[in-house]
């Protein structure tokens, strides 16, 4: 707490004040001779030396009240600015196949657990239970983390992908895997990127171009052709953010409605039909839109009005309604403890068979349980959201395959489920169904 110039001003003029009226100051009369810059009084005015006579200047009383206020002011403090983020702390999270990965602030990116294909990026196939750096990756602006290859934006707006490119998903004109990121072919001013099983995309100027495995028609270009570079997906012009998963893909559009396009096997388009397409179809029953996330086999996405919606795939309870029957148009999700319908989502993530939310920065799951990797305590299946165990914070929030990861407020990372292959981050090989703290983070 410091005191503001302003004030510190105002109580020097206090002193001088009081010195010339409260202090030893002589009395006189005005208009009798003086010295120059004295100060006098007489009974009812503060007097100053002008030109050899004492002239009169405020009354007594002016000068009371104005002494009070300054000493009010003097009592009065102003905090100090805050010191600005810890540009280490990280703010988004991902997790694919037994591995994990985070974004700082900074833009530096570090991932841990699996690595038999380079999925971690730090240049070699040794497995890690603590988070290693990326290499050459520190201006990333988003991240996304398929099954066994991840991808970032970088600053300038081009993409870069590593670790498994079996099906060209690193979309670099090969099907090499890559232990470091590798610059994507022909993409420029990026703004978001979606991974999946053997496909990536990334959002530029409006526009979607997609790049690897199309047998399902994930590419969205009017074809079931792969291509190890990217092609632009039909009809879509005003894209704001992709997510990609096993083989569909959904975009969210300026206007805050979503398009899908892919397999549609389990109703996963959400268009009301299981008929696959090789061009995005609109989302039915949907308003507006802040963020669509696609699953295995289902897709949830979280309206504007602060809830969540899922459709497709629904044998393990993936679409939180309470039951275990596929929609192929979206379902309200009920809230926690299937009461009510959830509320304050701002951040959802659809893994193979669970999805998991941040809702009022607490974190709430369902749909599978196996491997504890609904963090809840338990490994049993919820039909519906149930809460992560002592999660609080929560500013984004990952399912992956065998675990879910969340960032907090606080800078640093959770994660739960499975351990086999490090990817809870913790220095050790043993699952949790409750969230642990990642080493380092």
């Amino acid at each position: 707490m410091t005191a503001s110039p302003r004030r510190v001003a105002l109580s020097l003029l206090a002193a001088v004040v009081l010195a010339a009226t409260l202090t030893g100051c002589q009395n006189a009369r005005a208009g009798t001779k003086c010295r120059t810059n004295q100060f006098a009084q007489d009974a009812t005015h503060v007097l100053k030396c002008e030109k050899g006579r004492w002239r009169r200047g405020a009354t007594k009383a002016q000068v009371a009240t104005l002494f009070i206020a300054i000493l009010k002011a003097r009592t009065t403090t102003t905090t100090a600015p805050a010191p600005p983020p810890d540009p280490n702390r990280v703010v988004q999270v991902g997790s694919g196949n037994s591995f994990a990965c985070a974004r700082r602030a900074n833009g530096a990116v570090l991932c841990w657990g699996r690595n038999d294909v380079g999925q971690l990026g730090n240049g070699t196939t040794t497995a890690s239970n603590v988070p290693v750096a990326v290499s050459g990756v520190t201006t990333a602006t988003e991240l996304s983390v398929g099954e066994s290859h991840a991808c970032v934006v970088i600053g300038t707006g081009s993409v870069s992908c590593w670790g498994l490119n079996g099906d060209g998903q690193l979309g670099n004109a090969s099907t090499t895997n890559s232990l470091t990121p590798v610059p994507v072919t022909s993409v420029s001013g990026a703004t978001s990127v979606g991974t999946g099983i053997g496909h990536s995309c990334a959002v530029t100027g409006g526009a979607v171009k997609c790049w690897g495995l199309n047998a399902s028609g994930q590419l969205g270009n009017n074809t079931t052709t792969s291509s190890t570079t990217p092609v632009s997906v039909s009809t879509i012009t005003t894209a704001t953010s992709v997510s990609a998963r096993t083989s569909h893909t959904c975009a969210v559009l300026a206007d805050q409605t979503v398009r899908c396009w892919g397999n549609n096997g389990t109703g996963q388009l959400g268009d009301g039909t299981t008929t696959q397409s090789n061009i995005p179809v609109a989302v039915t029953g949907l308003a507006t839109v802040l963020e669509v996330s696609a699953g295995q086999t289902f897709t949830c996405a979280t309206p504007t009005a602060g809830g969540a919606s899922c459709w497709g795939n629904n044998n393990f309870g993936m679409l939180g309604n309470g039951n275990m029957t596929n929609s192929p148009a979206p379902v309200t999700v009920q809230g926690v403890g299937g009461v009510g319908s959830l509320a304050t989502v701002t951040s959802i993530s659809s893994g193979t068979d669970s999805v998991c939310a941040v809702t009022g920065g607490s974190g709430a799951c369902w749909g599978l349980g196996l491997n504890g990797r609904l963090g809840t305590g338990a490994t049993t299946d919820a039909l519906s959201p149930a809460a992560v165990s002592g999660l609080s914070g929560a500013v984004d929030i990952t399912a992956g395959w065998l675990n879910g990861c969340a960032a907090l407020t606080s800078g640093g990372v959770r994660c739960w489920g499975d351990n086999t292959n490090g990817q809870l981050g913790n220095g050790t090989n043993t699952a949790s169904n409750v969230p642990v703290p990642v080493s380092g983070l």
